[in-house]
Formats: structure tokens, sequence, C-alpha cells
């Protein structure tokens, strides 16, 4: 890994310095104002850091998961659980769940096991703005697809609600993070603005003429306390209407266990899933809706934008967990349905 310190009389400079020498990829490790000239002008110094490892390309076929057989027809009572786990359910939720079924004492089939899901998963995408800027954040885990989903939501909102939209980032840590939502915006004729700290976070929305404000987030691990700290600053700066948690469907259970609970205590209040295409599986979801109890909001199943993106309904999930569609164009079946 390559570091290297940049200093500059504005934070804009100091980037342009940073991706002109390190590339997109470089990662911003710290920022500090200092001196920057003899004559005590102050500016900044960022520390920003470089993989030098190459990417080894991945062999086609091991980047296509294998899709689980769809459940069609009659499920004996004793291979109900097996079923379920075998779609990626959590074996111990999973138990609960049938013994919860057989006590009705009522024949499972694929029909009655999917209403049955359906009614455990609840949805909630009712944007409904008013006078004041309605403020919707992104936040979870590194490598989830923040950014990309913002800027699906941001294409929603500008084509298809005829919404006015402000997009603001506060993940400045990641040099191509603010240069992508920055290009989206410029596509979509939206305001961008970029906040480095609390307080600027909350000038935008005080000073933002926009319906919709959609801020993205810097991913932070579930063990992180530090940036969890500062995560919790951010959106208490912001004050959002709305706070979704973004998680990859395409990771173990535990983990998913593991960031529900952790990002649930800054108050969070939906769901929002992706990465669908890259799992065999959706059934794992199920544990972060019973860790969580939250609704979810949207679900995402590719990199296109805009497209790829699902406003959630419980039997939308159920055909997702059940019906066998791990590739984006066997996903988007679903939408078009």
């Amino acid at each position: 890994m390559r570091i290297r310190k940049f200093k500059a009389s504005t934070m804009a400079e100091a980037l342009q310095a940073v991706k002109t020498e390190l590339g997109d990829s470089a990662v911003i490790l710290k920022t500090r104002t200092m001196s920057v000239s003899e004559d005590g002008r102050r500016g900044f110094e960022v520390t920003a850091a470089q993989d030098l490892e190459p990417v080894r390309p991945v062999p086609q076929a091991a980047m296509q998961p294998l899709a689980a057989p769809p459940v069609v027809g009659a499920i004996p009572a004793s291979g109900l659980v097996q079923t379920l786990v075998s779609r990626g359910v959590d074996e111990l939720l999973a138990r609960r769940l049938a013994d919860a079924w057989q006590k009705k004492s009522r024949p499972v089939d694929s029909e009655s096991l999917e209403k049955a899901l359906a009614a455990l998963i609840p949805s909630r995408n009712d944007l409904k703005p008013g006078t004041e800027p309605y403020v919707i954040a992104l936040v979870g885990p590194t490598g989830v697809g923040k950014t990309t989903t913002l800027a699906k939501l941001a294409a929603h909102f500008v084509l298809d609600r005829r919404l006015s939209v402000q997009l603001v980032t506060a993940d400045t840590h990641r040099i191509a993070a603010v240069e992508q939502l920055e290009a989206y915006a410029r596509l979509l004729g939206t305001e961008f603005q970029v906040g480095y700290a609390p307080d600027e976070i909350r000038r935008h929305r005080e000073n933002c003429k926009a319906r919709v404000v959609l801020l993205d987030t810097p991913g932070v691990g579930p063990m992180d306390d530090a940036g969890m700290g500062y995560l919790a600053d951010v959106l208490k700066a912001a004050s959002p209407n709305e706070t979704h948690l973004v998680l990859s469907a395409a990771v173990r259970t535990q983990d998913l266990r593991l960031c529900a609970v952790r990002f649930q205590a800054l108050g969070c209040d939906r769901l929002l899933f992706t990465k669908l295409d890259e799992t065999a599986t959706a059934g794992q979801i199920l544990t972060a809706l019973a860790e969580t109890r939250l609704p979810v909001s949207y679900w995402t199943c590719g990199q296109i934008v805009p497209g790829d993106i699902q406003a959630a309904t419980g039997e939308g999930m159920a055909r997702l967990i059940l019906g066998g569609l791990p590739h984006a164009e066997s996903v988007r079946a679903i939408q078009s349905a």
C-alpha cells in the first residue's frame, strides 16, 4: 500500500491532487486543516492511500451463482425446515417458522408457503414529501452499493415522480464516491453538495430548495465504534425523515445479523437489500427482518441506473425467497410481472 500526504489551499485542490497522483481508487485516510504557507494561510492536508496489489480477474464461470430450484407443489411437514434452509433461511429461524405453521394443522404447499412468508415481511416505501425538504439517508457497511442505490432512487424520483432532488454525500473518505455521485447528479440535472463535516450537512439541509434530499454516507464496519459515532453525528445533523439500512443479500447470515443489530442503534427505520442478482438464495434476508422487525423499502438486482431497483412488497420478497431467481435477468421478470 502506498500512502501520501497532500497539502492545498482548498479541499477541492487537495482531492484533485490525490486523484492525479493516486487515481480514482485512492482511499482518504485522514483530513485536517493546517498552515500551508509561510504567511500563515490555512488550508487542508489530506492523507490518502493507494492499494498497489493487482486485481486478478475472476473467471466468468465462477461469477455465476447456481440457483436453488424453485419451491413448487406440496411440501411434506417433515421437509418444511429443509425447504426453508435450502432457500437460505437460518436453520433456527426455519424451525421456529415451521413449528408455528404446523400448529395450524394445515397442509403446506408452495402457494400457501409463499402467502405465509409474505405476511411476515412488512414493506414501506410511501414517500410523501411536504413543503420542507424530505431527507432520505442511506447507511450501511462498506461495499453494499449505497452510492449506486442512491443514484437509482434519485433517477426514480426525478424521472418517475417528477420531484426536485438534491444529492448530498458525506462519504468523503473515497474520492471516487464523490465523483461518482456528482456525475449522476449532472446526468439527472439535480443539485449536488458535499458535506465534509456534520455542520456542513446541516447547512446543506437548511439551504436546500429541492423537495427531496438523498444523503449518501460513508460505509462503516459494524465493529467500528469510531465510525459508528461519526455516522451518528452525520445523521443527527441531517435529521432524516427516513433512514434506510442498506444490506447486501449476498453475505453470510451471521454478518447480516451483526449488521442489522449494530446499525439499528442509529435509528434506522427501513431495510433496503442489494445484490439480489449475486446470490443463489434470498432467504437470509429473513434473518435481518427477524432481528430488526423493520419494513423493507426497496431491493436492487444489478448496476443499471436508472433501473434495477424495485419497491418492496411482502409478496414480491416471498417470491424471491421461494422462486429460485438469482440473476438480474430473472429478477427483472418479477419487476415486470
